[in-house]
């Protein structure tokens, strides 16, 4: 069966391209329907700059990889093929620092923006394949992010309490097009698939939920309980330390002592008040801003000067990584926190209670807002080495203990078990 469709290369120009570059085996016809269906979906990702970022899971469900080439110099998957003969290019490799995140391509001059008409030919097995890709990919994102499917059912357990279901309320605000769409799928239960982008973080239809409706949101029938950390990112900068000191030969006795006093000052009080003291709001705005500035701007800032004041080493491993580039910052503390929430939220849904992610926060029944508030504690102490932070209004506290009656890993010995209450070792 045979499709029409509009490519930036034609099928005599890619065979030169892969005969030139010795990739003669991608050729055949199948494989070389295969490449086309892949550089569509690329092109369908890319935006008005020829820019991308691509899942190569979702790229294996339309075009596989090529498991046994005959020649050791054929190229096994489609995008490293596509940057050899010349349709991409990459622009951010696959790594920054020690984070792992998708790598960005974008079309190469020749190709940009051009416009060739082809016809493909479409075996059964392909056109089989091609409308299957959807439900592999959502396999395939089960097994990887085991989460997924009980977040999915979670979901569908969020209503919007009566006194705020009436039309007349929600025609008194102009929400965003993202609101209306979970009010929808409140009303209809028709959920979209959660994703899971580069850095871990999840989003769906409620990460931009405003804020001044999610008090009024049931979870499984009850008020929710929305369980944030205070200070998220900072909290990390602890293990920042604790990782270059790891490959520091010199005297760490300062650093040391400089880390112990960042994890006091974190576990205690607030800490954009510490940064500007009576006017916290002021202080957290500024200290963002400087934070994911760039350096030489960043340092004209009173806020981000009294900062490296206090935290000398702290501030000169902040500017170190974003030396080259002022997001590699932003990009190590979103990868961290995503793996605190997401390993919270499994835990969380072994004791088969319904959670919700949104960034920083773990929304729950309040019924379970003391078990949810430990897990994630827990799993902040843990990743920020030693950090107790505040979840919910709440100070995790290291040397207490919550369960639901189940053994917590890295515990031995006796302990009670009370249901939904905080006790003492």
């Amino acid at each position: 069966m045979s499709q029409g469709v509009v490519a930036v290369a034609g099928l005599r120009e890619v065979r030169t391209l892969l005969t030139s570059f010795g990739q003669n085996e991608w050729s055949s016809g199948v494989r070389l329907v295969n490449l086309f269906l892949g550089l569509l979906y690329c092109q369908r990702n890319a935006g008005a700059d020829g820019l991308f970022t691509v899942s190569g899971m979702a790229l294996r469900s339309i075009c596989p990889k090529f498991n046994r080439p005959k020649s050791k110099s054929t190229v096994k998957e489609l995008l490293p093929l596509l940057c050899k003969i010349g349709i991409l290019e990459v622009v951010q490799s696959h790594s920054c620092y020690h984070v792992n995140v998708s790598a960005t391509y974008k079309f190469t001059p020749p190709f940009f923006n051009r416009k060739v008409s082809v016809t493909l030919t479409l075996r059964p097995c392909q056109r089989a394949r091609l409308e299957s890709a959807g439900d592999r990919l959502k396999k395939g994102l089960f097994t990887r992010f085991p989460f997924l499917p009980r977040l999915a059912a979670d979901l569908l357990k969020i209503k919007l309490s009566d006194e705020r279901e009436d039309a007349r309320f929600l025609r008194e605000k102009k929400y965003r097009h993202q609101t209306s769409l979970a009010l929808a799928a409140m009303h209809d239960g028709n959920w979209p698939l959660p994703q899971v982008h580069a850095d871990g973080t999840i989003t769906h239809l409620l990460s931009s939920f405003p804020k001044d409706l999610r008090p009024f949101l049931l979870l499984a029938g009850e008020p929710i309980f929305q369980a944030d950390l205070s200070s998220a990112y900072h909290c990390f900068f602890p293990r920042l330390i604790e990782e270059r000191l790891q490959h520091t030969q010199c005297s760490t006795e300062t650093i040391r002592a400089e880390q112990k006093r960042l994890v006091a000052d974190l576990s205690s009080g607030d800490f954009y008040n510490q940064l500007l003291p009576g006017n916290r709001a002021e202080g957290k705005d500024r200290w963002n801003i400087a934070l994911n500035s760039d350096t030489e701007k960043a340092r004209r800032d009173r806020v981000y000067r009294r900062f490296g004041g206090h935290y000398p080493f702290t501030l000169r491993i902040i500017e170190d990584i974003k030396r080259k580039d002022r997001r590699n910052i932003s990009k190590i503390l979103r990868r961290l926190l995503s793996e605190v929430v997401n390993n919270a939220l499994l835990d969380v849904q072994r004791q088969g209670i319904p959670a919700i992610p949104i960034s920083d926060c773990l929304i729950c029944r309040v019924s379970d807002k003391s078990f949810v508030a430990e897990v994630l504690g827990r799993h902040m102490f843990r990743m920020s080495c030693g950090v107790s932070a505040k979840v919910g209004g709440i100070r995790y506290n290291p040397y207490f203990i919550e369960t639901y009656g189940n053994k917590i890993e890295g515990w031995e010995g006796e302990y009670p078990i009370v249901c939904g209450a905080i006790v003492p070792f």
